[in-house]
């Protein structure tokens, strides 16, 4: 899910199935969307309770 407005894109929900996390699957596709488009940015909001992402928040 995702909208595009004023040269912005909001990805609404990512997902990558858990046999694939920390293979650089979500950067992947974020780095050909900005190939893709003319974008001035990019954000992607997630929720809050994924347990990968909060814990790579953790350690970064």
């Amino acid at each position: 899910m995702f909208s595009k407005e004023n040269g912005q894109m909001l990805i609404c929900r990512m997902v990558v199935h858990p046999d694939y996390f920390r293979q650089g699957i979500a950067d992947a596709l974020l780095h050909a969307l900005q190939l893709q488009g003319d974008w001035e940015k990019i954000s992607v909001s997630e929720p809050a309770c994924t347990e990968p992402l909060r814990k790579k928040r953790l350690h970064t």
